[in-house]
């Protein structure tokens, strides 16, 4: 359970940041588009250089560690 909250956080906060705050503040929308563009070329480098699967394998260590890395 703990899993799933963590991924729907993480979805829910990329949603507010890409889709809401640039329509609430329009002075942040450009860099919020910056933000953007930076994770896609990132994204692209990475799956360039290690494959989509080893980088699919290191998000989901990422989203196990969000999730369960913490103390109780």
């Amino acid at each position: 359970m703990k899993l799933i909250s963590a991924f729907l956080g993480i979805v829910f906060g990329f949603i507010i940041l890409f889709q809401f705050i640039p329509s609430w503040f329009p002075q942040t929308a450009e860099s919020i588009q910056l933000m953007k563009e930076g994770l896609q070329m990132g994204l692209d480098w990475c799956v360039a250089h290690w494959g989509r699967a080893t980088f699919g394998l290191m998000l989901m260590v990422a989203l196990f560690w969000v999730a369960y890395g913490r103390k109780q």
